[in-house]
């Protein structure tokens, strides 16, 4: 559980673009709703996030990229096949004004061509929900990387295959 913010997240974050990349496993017999963020980007507001979310009952409980502006669904990928029962979860997340793709275990890459990009954006919350603690990711994060560019969608199949 790691929380980056300030000069610290404002001198690595682009605030145009950007792919994260993650990968995680999670503990056996997690239940379903559990809530298990594995990291959130946000304002300081919270209205405006860009999080990766896995056995959430508000998103059926599946491995969930979702982008929040002004706490409006900008962008919202699922994947659409049990992740829970592989070793590891990967999932890259690509952000861009009006272009946004997410892809899982090197399936479907999801994307979405209309949305405002959140900005303003000041910490990254890693491995659970910053703004009140709590819904800790009952697993383990192998790799979150951050690129300051948004990868192409041949790249998020690749990158989480």
């Amino acid at each position: 559980i790691l929380d980056i913010d300030g000069k610290d997240f404002t001198d690595f974050y682009n605030q145009s673009e950007g792919t994260i990349l993650s990968s995680h496993t999670l503990l056996p017999n997690v239940p379903n709703a559990e809530n298990v963020y594995v990291y959130q980007i946000q304002d300081a507001t919270t209205n405006n996030v860009i999080r990766v979310i896995d056995k959430n009952s508000s998103y059926s409980n599946v491995a969930t990229a979702l982008i929040l502006n002004s706490g409006s669904s900008v962008a919202h990928f699922n994947n659409t096949t049990d992740s829970f029962t592989k070793d590891k979860v990967l999932v890259a997340l690509s952000v861009k004004q009006d272009d946004f793709a997410g892809c899982h275990n090197g399936g479907t890459v999801e994307t979405d061509t209309s949305g405002t990009l959140p900005t303003n954006m000041n910490s990254l919350g890693i491995g659970r929900y910053p703004p009140s603690g709590g819904y800790e990711l009952n697993g383990h994060i192998q790799r979150l990387t951050y690129y300051p560019f948004k990868l192409t969608n041949n790249q998020l199949k690749t990158v989480t295959s």
